[in-house]
């Protein structure tokens, strides 16, 4: 097993490589206008490997001038007959209201990957113009620049766009260190942070960062000792722990984070037994997707059948369920408007490259992109993480000017 997960981390690496030249050498044109700115514990592996999926083929710089900001924020409310009763939720001691101020709105968030700086500043400063929710990095730091730092850099060149790192392994840093970045990053942002986590799952990073590999079992304990810990001190509590992976011995953030009421927490993967508790108990937002390492969510009634795990997981724990967001990715998102145009994108892609992406890749035209999202909103989901992969502004000027005003409409 562990032979052919380092097979794989080889090919992400010459595929990030293959699809760095591609997209460097390709100008895609524009159809309009520019636009202005389980085995459970297979599927308990989930998110943590989605990090890597979005690595591999995710966002470059992408020129953007049409401004939809006003369109996505005041056409977001969705119909009445297409919300259940339980997410009209208002915010609370227990509620994000980052959560509870999009229960009846479907927002869209973007992640970049392999960009160099440059693009990377450009692109989030491209995203909070066109008024998308968030903008979230990876955590690879052997694939491409490192998430945190790249973060803590955004922070300082953006003002109203939530940041989000998806997901950070906590195997690469003490819990207590990575609380203590986080708060970092959520002052530089004026309390703008989005914390995902994850147990990490490429045994070739680990082995290239001088750690040792541990078992799946091994490392879903240490994320949520991880979480044990970071949780609390992200509201300004005094922890001391001790557990099997990781200690705190009467560990205090000082200065804390800045949001109130606190910084609000991803975790991904849809495992039934051990993660969609893990979500249920301490998340704010929940992330599932179609492939095996995002929680084996193929399909809507797969994503229906995991919710409906995670409702009597919320009531065990004490907690609504309308106080978790519920979000799934797309990586990357390739349009065109023919399927023609989609296919000649798709023939860039190394064929190993798509297959490790599982179905988390949707590449079709706006029209079917619609039918898709929607069939998704209409399970229960209400954000959607899009990853463009390179200069693929085509694709971005048809998700701007006519899926999103569709989905919203």
């Amino acid at each position: 097993m562990l032979s052919e997960l380092s097979s794989v981390w080889q090919w992400l690496q010459v595929s990030l490589s293959m699809v760095r030249g591609i997209w460097s050498n390709v100008a895609v044109a524009s159809v309009k206008k520019p636009l202005s700115p389980e085995r459970e514990d297979r599927s308990d592996e989930d998110a943590r490997h989605s990090s890597s999926a979005e690595e591999s083929a995710q966002f470059c710089q992408i020129p953007l001038t049409i401004d939809i900001k006003r369109r996505y924020q005041e056409k977001t409310e969705r119909k009445v007959g297409d919300m259940s009763a339980q997410d009209n939720l208002a915010p609370g001691p227990s509620v994000h209201p980052w959560v509870s101020d999009g229960a009846k709105r479907i927002r869209f968030g973007i992640s970049a990957a392999a960009q160099s700086w440059p693009e990377m500043h450009d692109l989030a400063q491209m995203a909070e113009g066109l008024g998308f929710d968030s903008f979230w990095r990876v955590d690879h730091p052997l694939l491409g620049h490192d998430g945190w730092t790249t973060l803590a850099a955004l922070a300082a060149v953006t003002r109203t766009i939530r940041l989000g790192t998806h997901v950070s392994c906590v195997a690469y840093r003490p819990p207590v260190l990575l609380a203590r970045m986080a708060a970092d990053i959520d002052a530089i942002s004026n309390g703008r942070l989005v914390l995902g986590l994850g147990s990490g799952d490429m045994p070739r990073e680990f082995q290239q960062l001088g750690l040792a590999y541990p078992t799946i079992q091994q490392r879903q304990a240490a994320l949520e000792e991880a979480i044990r810990i970071i949780r609390p001190l992200l509201r300004g509590e005094t922890v001391t722990f001790a557990g099997t992976h990781y200690r705190a011995n009467g560990a205090v953030l000082r200065p804390p984070p800045v949001q109130q009421p606190y910084i609000p927490l991803l975790i991904g993967g849809g495992g039934e037994r051990t993660t969609l508790r893990y979500v249920a108990e301490s998340a704010d937002i929940s992330s599932i997707a179609a492939a095996s390492w995002a929680g084996g969510a193929y399909t809507p009634a797969d994503a229906g059948r995991k919710f409906q795990v995670l409702q009597p997981r919320c009531e065990e724990a004490g907690r609504s369920y309308s106080s978790i967001l519920r979000a799934t990715q797309f990586g990357p998102l390739i349009l065109a408007e023919t399927e023609a145009g989609v296919q000649a994108k798709l023939d860039r892609f190394p064929k190993a490259l798509l297959a490790f992406l599982e179905q988390t890749v949707l590449a079709t035209t706006p029209g079917e992109a619609i039918k898709r999202m929607q069939a998704l909103v209409d399970v229960g989901f209400q954000y959607f993480l899009c990853g463009i992969a390179g200069n693929d502004v085509e694709t971005l000027n048809l998700l701007a000017q006519q899926v999103i005003p569709a989905l919203l409409a």
